[in-house]
């Protein structure tokens, strides 16, 4: 029996699965390393053709290596990428004839690469708002649609508000049936047009609702005022076709407001109130329903045009039929205001669409678009979503993450009656988040300062610890021999050290490992212990009793942090939540309670999680106005890296306040936790960094910088 370790094994099955309709197909292997080796292994019910490389010649793995030529004949359809890093260089080497010959062309997890210029870009859709002005200089008279143009909704689709008023009904009246009042909501305003035409009201459908429910008439006034309080709760202004409105009316404009709807003048007056439009801009208001005739019959377009026929009209609206076409028919003028959906639907890919399906999704999806495409003028000239600032980043995409992990945590901390431990720095937002949004739940919480060097100190009782801390955290480092140690263990290095500026990278690292245990074992050990007594010293002021149960919270892990905290005694009880996991680093055996609200990933293979696999920008804004904890002094008190001040939190704040104004906008909505809720969030997520899609200024690209000391001394760019 094959024994694997849990990233080989990941591998095998994560191939398997994403590539299980292609066993029929001639698949080749782009990549010559031990990977390439470890798929053909274990993968023999797909049809392997040969291997590829940068250079490579002859055979290999009992295949041969084939150039492009010969690529081309033989494989039908496929060539996958067999590579841990540089998935981008390696694809724009072989992009033009595999896209030219029609050969697909997959990463290992799944994703099909497509080169850049196959993304077409809706030029169509691309307004100026200068040019609109300019317009309306033009113009005597200027009209304005209500809905998708000057104002909008948090929902995806404007039915998604009886999909919400049917929720509110289950639980304010359980004694009722509402199960299908959605459905039946829609065929009663069927009805009520089928009846009076363009003349019809809200009243009038809920007349017909209660009696197609045999419902007592007493409900038309109840149902009535409930949906039109939720779509006060769901509506918000277009703020830069406001801009638009409050333009024109400063020229001197005669502005009127023109909406096929079925609600009042009133209403729509208490609805632009809501929104901070102040209804006295408007000269005239013409609604379809009080005129019995409709912009869509083209009828309330031809009474505009009637009653100023001298003036020249201009209209804004977001139907190119009803608003557009019909308009110029009766010689009025029109430019569009697009709505956030078409936009959406043209500019995202489609991963999105497959969670239609489900409410929760659509309101998440709606949020987002609502706010990224609140303008119609978002567009750059490349036709990407322009970004302006940080704290626009930490609201649409930070804080969708955010509140769902805040909301999926304090559910489950509730039922289990968990103490939450929110671990530096990685927390301090969610500390932040919680004292004041939170509190409801009755879950106590503490902010621990920690961190996965403290931990690892305060955890060594033996040699073979450690070698283990040493096996860690020279995986990656830039330190010389008397920094890491420094670093690490606290430690000073001996003056006649002759590898004390040897630099670990360029060293035999288990060389290195032994060379400390021989000559630093007894310093290291002394100092850990001492670390020890006063880590357990600090989490007794703090209260945090290791034995009762506790919910351990931190950003992205892969087991190292966690070990650590088992080794010092946090086990029985704790559970450890994360945002999402990477394939462990460590003995996954050794790890308990595990909760990754996001999912997992692989190193390697990846899983299309966004927030797993760019862990890294999740920990320039996941952080703290303080830099690094580094475990405790002679008196025991706080130590903390350099002069103990994160000199890039002024940016990071930026991001912290947009995360903190969607979690304030949204307090009171709830969404269901899922696992379809969670994979939409993660794609929205990664939108930000698809450069098909959104426009990041070098000036924003530039704050993402990341110091890590336990790393190295240097600054980090990670947004290149």
């Amino acid at each position: 029996m094959n024994v694997f370790n849990p990233l080989d094994q990941d591998i095998i099955e994560k191939f398997c699965d994403n590539f299980a309709d292609l066993k029929q197909k001639s698949v080749v292997l782009y990549g010559v390393g031990e990977k390439t080796k470890l798929i053909l292994k274990n993968c023999k019910d797909f049809n392997f053709v040969g291997v590829m490389d940068k250079q490579s010649e002859g055979t290999l793995f009992g295949l041969p290596v084939l150039d492009e030529q010969q690529a081309i004949e033989k494989a039908d359809c496929i060539i996958l990428i067999c590579a841990i890093s540089n998935i981008e260089i390696i694809y724009k080497r072989i992009q033009n004839w595999t896209s030219d010959n029609n050969i697909p062309v997959y990463h290992l997890n799944g994703t099909e690469l497509k080169r850049a210029d196959s993304h077409q870009k809706p030029f169509h859709l691309m307004c100026n708002i200068d040019k609109y002005k300019q317009e309306i200089q033009l113009h005597d008279i200027i009209s304005f649609d209500m809905f998708d143009t000057l104002i909008m909704r948090y929902t995806l689709y404007s039915c998604d508000i009886a999909q919400i008023i049917e929720e509110k009904l289950k639980i304010l009246y359980p004694d009722v049936d509402f199960s299908h009042f959605a459905q039946h909501r829609k065929q009663a305003e069927q009805n009520s047009y089928k009846n009076r035409q363009w003349s019809y009201t809200l009243t009038h459908i809920y007349e017909e609702y209660t009696e197609l429910e045999s419902l007592d008439s007493s409900w038309v006034s109840i149902l009535e005022k409930l949906e039109f309080q939720t779509e006060l709760e769901n509506i918000l202004p277009r703020n830069d076709v406001v801009e638009l409105l409050d333009y024109a009316k400063n020229k001197g404009k005669k502005i009127i407001l023109t909406s096929d709807m079925y609600l009042s003048t009133e209403q729509i007056t208490l609805m632009l109130r809501k929104t901070d439009i102040d209804p006295l801009l408007f000269d005239d208001i013409y609604i379809s329903n009080e005129y019995s005739i409709s912009k869509e019959s083209k009828g309330l377009w031809k009474l505009i045009s009637n009653k100023y026929c001298d003036k020249k009209i201009l209209h804004f609206g977001d139907n190119e039929v009803s608003d557009g076409k019909y308009a110029i028919e009766n010689k009025i003028d029109y430019l569009p205001v697009y709505n956030s959906l078409k936009l959406a639907t043209s500019l995202f890919d489609n991963k999105w669409m497959k969670y239609e399906y489900s409410l929760s999704c659509r309101y998440v999806m709606g949020i987002f678009v609502s706010h990224i495409l609140n303008s119609p003028f978002k567009l750059d000239e490349s036709c990407n979503i322009k970004i302006t600032s940080l704290e626009e980043i930490g609201y649409n995409f930070f804080g969708p993450v955010v509140k769902y992990f805040m909301d999926d945590l304090y559910h489950q901390a509730r039922y289990k009656n968990q103490k939450i431990i929110f671990q530096a720095r990685d927390c301090w937002i969610l500390k932040q988040l919680a004292d004041k949004y939170y509190t409801e739940y009755n879950v106590e919480s503490t902010y621990l300062l920690t961190s996965r060097r403290a931990i690892a100190l305060a955890s060594i009782k033996s040699n073979n610890d450690i070698e283990q801390v040493c096996n860690v955290f020279m995986l990656n480092t830039e330190h010389t021999l008397k920094r890491f140690l420094k670093v690490i263990f606290n430690i000073t290095i001996d003056d006649d050290d002759i590898y004390s500026n040897i630099y670990i990278k360029n060293e035999d690292k288990a060389v290195l490992t032994s060379h400390i245990i021989k000559r630093y074992s007894e310093k290291i050990l002394s100092e850990a212990k001492r670390q020890n007594k006063c880590f357990f010293d600090y989490i007794n002021k703090l209260k945090i009793d290791i034995n009762e149960p506790l919910a351990i919270i931190n950003f992205v892990g892969s087991g190292t942090t966690q070990l650590f905290f088992q080794k010092t005694g946090f086990t029985k009880l704790s559970e450890y939540y994360y945002f999402a996991t990477n394939i462990p680093r460590v003995d996954s055996q050794k790890l308990k309670s595990i909760i990754s609200v996001f999912g997992e990933s692989s190193n390697f293979t990846g899983s299309n999680n966004n927030i797993a696999e760019r862990t890294i920008f999740g920990e320039f804004v996941f952080t703290s106005p303080q830099s690094q904890f580094m475990g405790f002094g002679v008196n025991g008190e706080s130590i903390f890296a350099d002069t103990g001040i994160n000199n890039e939190y002024d940016y990071v704040k930026e991001i912290h306040n947009g995360i903190e104004k969607y979690i304030r906008d949204f307090k009171n909505l709830y969404i269901c936790s899922s696992k379809d809720v969670s994979v939409l969030i993660n794609i929205i997520y990664g939108y930000l960094f698809d450069n098909n899609i959104f426009s990041v200024p070098e000036t924003i690209r530039h704050t993402f910088r990341l110091y890590d000391t336990v790393k190295s001394d240097n600054i980090l760019s990670i947004w290149n």
